[in-house]
């Protein structure tokens, strides 16, 4: 299976096959996860690289409206209407203490479906990163304090290390700290 990415919507008189051409992206983990190779999708956060979970839906936006939630802190950007579910949108960079204000991104990714959707502002369209053939850390500790809990399971390809990031455990740590 070469091409993983769904398409979801493309622009009227653009070329296929370029990520800017579209609206959104899905990136399909749930079939990747069925192949006995070992594929998952890396995003990069400022210096971290983070993997999706094993059978997430993810998707990238590179045309959304945010809608401000007063009385947050600067990390909860927002909240973003996706199919008409309303979904909190961070900026992890702050939250996770490697920016003080926020910055211009071009993209979203939205990790989840349903109650569990997040979404993390991006600058890079994720990467399909092939974990057959990258080194298994011992240890998964990334340079971040913030998420050391809550990472699963570090790889390392080219001097990069690449942490699986549970999402799902972290923002249910966070959740009570939204509110000024």
């Amino acid at each position: 299976m070469t091409d993983n990415i769904v398409v979801s919507t493309l622009q009227e008189n653009q070329q296929p096959h370029r990520a800017a051409d579209y609206e959104h992206l899905t990136l399909d983990i749930a079939a990747l996860s069925q192949n006995k190779k070992i594929n998952r999708y890396g995003y990069q956060v400022g210096v971290l690289h983070l993997l999706v979970p094993e059978n997430t839906l993810s998707e990238v936006l590179r045309k959304y409206t945010l809608y401000p939630i007063p009385n947050t802190r600067d990390w909860l950007r927002g909240l973003v209407n996706l199919r008409g579910n309303l979904i909190p949108v961070y900026d992890v960079s702050i939250l996770f203490g490697m920016a003080d204000s926020p910055a211009n991104y071009d993209s979203l990714l939205i990790l989840d479906k349903g109650i569990e959707a997040v979404g993390i502002l991006i600058n890079k369209l994720p990467v399909i990163c092939d974990l057959d053939h990258w080194q298994l850390l011992e240890e998964s500790s990334p340079d971040i304090p913030a998420i050391e809990q809550f990472t699963r399971e570090s790889y390392k390809k080219d001097d990069i290390i690449w942490s699986c990031f549970d999402h799902r455990e972290y923002f249910k740590s966070i959740r009570n700290d939204v509110a000024l």
